[in-house]
C-alpha cells in the first residue's frame, strides 16, 4: 500500500457533445401523451458553437408542448442553443408528445434526438439517442372512496358532511360516468358541492352524480362533498351505513 496510481485519457482540445432522453411516463394509449426530458452536455475541452438539438418524432404523434423556444418543421422540433461550454453537468429540455387517436394500440414508435455543432468534435458517437415505446391498450379503472369530513360524530337533527373521492386510474378517458350514493335510513339529502363537469339529481334516498367524461386522474381525485341531515327522530346509538 505504499504506492497508488490513477489514469486519465488524453483527448484532443475539441468539443464533445452528448445527448440522451428519458421519460417517466407510462406508455400512452391512442390519444394520450408521453413526457420526455432531453439531456445534453459538452464533455469536451473547448466550447461548442452553433449547437442545435433536434428531435424527430414518429408518424402519428405531434408536439403537445415543448420547453425553451423551439422551431417545429414537419416532424422535427429543433432548439438553437448557441454556444455550449464544457460542463460536468447536463442541461435539460422538456418535450411532450401527443399520440393521435388514429394510432393503433401495440404500434411501436421510435423517437430520435440528435445534437450537432459547428465546432470540431472529439467524437460524434454520442450525438444521437433513440427512444422506443409501444402504444398501450386503452384502459379505464374507476375507483371511489368515502369518508366523513365533518363532524366526527352524528347527532339527531344535525348535518354530517361526507367526502366522496372519484378516480380514473386507467390511462384513458371514461365516458358517461355515473356515481350513485344510497343514503341510510333516517337521513335526507341537504346539499352537495362538486367539481365543474359533474351534475347531481336525487330521488328519495338515492343521490346520483353524472359526468360526460372523466380523464385519467392517476392518484389525483375528483372530490365531491355530500351533506346529509340526520332525522330528529333517529335512534340514538343506531349505526348508519352509507
Amino acid at each position: 500500500n505504499n504506492c497508488d496510481s490513477d489514469s486519465q485519457t488524453v483527448i484532443s482540445e475539441q468539443a464533445d457533445l452528448a445527448v440522451r432522453k428519458t421519460t417517466y411516463s407510462s406508455p400512452p394509449p391512442p390519444g394520450g401523451q408521453v413526457q420526455y426530458t432531453i439531456y445534453y452536455q459538452n464533455k469536451g475541452a473547448t466550447a461548442a458553437t452553433g449547437v442545435i438539438v433536434s428531435d424527430t418524432f414518429p408518424e402519428g404523434t405531434f408536439v403537445a408542448s415543448a420547453g425553451g423556444s423551439p422551431v417545429i418543421s414537419g416532424r422535427v422540433v429543433s432548439w438553437s442553443l448557441g454556444t455550449v461550454n464544457y460542463s460536468a453537468y447536463e442541461y435539460s429540455l422538456g418535450l411532450t408528445l401527443g399520440v393521435g387517436e388514429q394510432v393503433t394500440a401495440g404500434t411501436v414508435l421510435t423517437n430520435l434526438v440528435q445534437v450537432s455543432t459547428a465546432s470540431a468534435e472529439y467524437t460524434t458517437t454520442n450525438n444521437a439517442y433513440t427512444h422506443v415505446f409501444t402504444v398501450a391498450q386503452p384502459t379505464r379503472d374507476l375507483e371511489v372512496s368515502k369518508a366523513i369530513l365533518w363532524p366526527g360524530y352524528s347527532v339527531p337533527g344535525r348535518v354530517i358532511t361526507y367526502q366522496v373521492s372519484v378516480y380514473n386510474k386507467g390511462n384513458y378517458t371514461a365516458t358517461n360516468v355515473v356515481l350513485t350514493d344510497t343514503l341510510p335510513a333516517d337521513t335526507s339529502f341537504v346539499t352537495s358541492t362538486y367539481p365543474a363537469g359533474w351534475s347531481v339529481t336525487w330521488a328519495g334516498r338515492i343521490v346520483t352524480f353524472t359526468r360526460q367524461a372523466l380523464a385519467a386522474t392517476g392518484w389525483s381525485a375528483q372530490n365531491i362533498y355530500l351533506g346529509l341531515r340526520i332525522a330528529p327522530t333517529a335512534t340514538v346509538d343506531a349505526t348508519l351505513y352509507n
